[in-house]
């Protein structure tokens, strides 16, 4: 007996598997990302869109969470790193 053909087909099939899941969790991001193109009236691509959407949680959690002050200027670094990575990608 050969095992070898039973483990290259396990392995296969872990990769489709794991390849339909990635589909599943980018389908998000990618209607945001033709949302987020017709709102700037240019492409926008996905790692852009991952970048838009930290910016807007980093805005929220740095205004609206109700925190240490400390927790507040972590916050605020989020949100201008998040802002320069945006200028970098657009």
């Amino acid at each position: 007996m050969n095992n070898e053909l039973p483990l290259k087909t396990r392995n296969e099939n872990s990769a489709l598997v794991m390849n339909q899941l990635l589909n599943v969790l980018l389908r998000p991001v990618e209607w945001l990302a033709g949302y987020y193109s017709r709102q700037l009236q240019q492409p926008v691509g996905a790692k852009q869109t991952l970048w838009l959407l930290s910016a807007q949680l980093a805005f929220i959690m740095t205004v609206y969470a109700s925190s240490p002050l400390l927790m507040h200027i972590g916050f605020l670094l989020w949100f201008l790193k998040s802002l320069q990575k945006c200028r970098e990608c657009l």
